[in-house]
């Protein structure tokens, strides 16, 4: 079994010899307040990193990609409005999705522009509303 003490006494020795300045004050800095937290506050929220804010580097990417796939999706479509890109999400959600949810990899009889919807669906919650579409399909990810 690991000691995870032991594991954070070791990521802040790498942390002192390793990092930058202000990586390892921030480090410090955050271990302190843990510390003197005596246990009301978790490690994420006094590192300033909230792993449900939808910052944590994972939830990022994460919607970076499910973002990518929704404009592959609509990109497919033969005519593509946004209007239309919400009624074929709302029509494979209700009629497609629920028959291949449980798959790790889209079905070959699925067209492009569903084998798109699948990837973002199981990568999370797909925006139902025409203006959460519209920023996704005109933001650039990261930006």
């Amino acid at each position: 079994m690991t000691d995870l003490a032991a594991n954070i006494d070791a990521v802040t020795e790498l942390v002192r010899e390793h990092a930058p300045a202000h990586l390892a004050a921030w480090w410090r800095d955050s271990l302190a307040e843990f510390n003197t937290s005596a246990g009301r506050k978790t490690l994420c929220t006094c590192l300033g990193v909230e792993p449900y804010s939808g910052q944590f580097p994972s939830f990022r990417a994460a919607r970076a990609a499910r973002d990518e796939h929704l404009r592959s999706s609509c990109a497919a479509m033969a005519h593509p409005s946004i209007r239309s890109f919400q009624t074929r999400i709302e029509s494979f959600q209700a009629r497609t999705w629920p028959g291949v949810q449980m798959f790790s990899r889209p079905p070959e009889r699925l067209t492009t522009v569903e084998r798109e919807l699948f990837y973002a669906l199981k990568i999370g919650r797909v925006p139902g509303s025409v203006g959460g579409l519209q920023k996704i399909l005109f933001t650039i990810s990261g930006k």
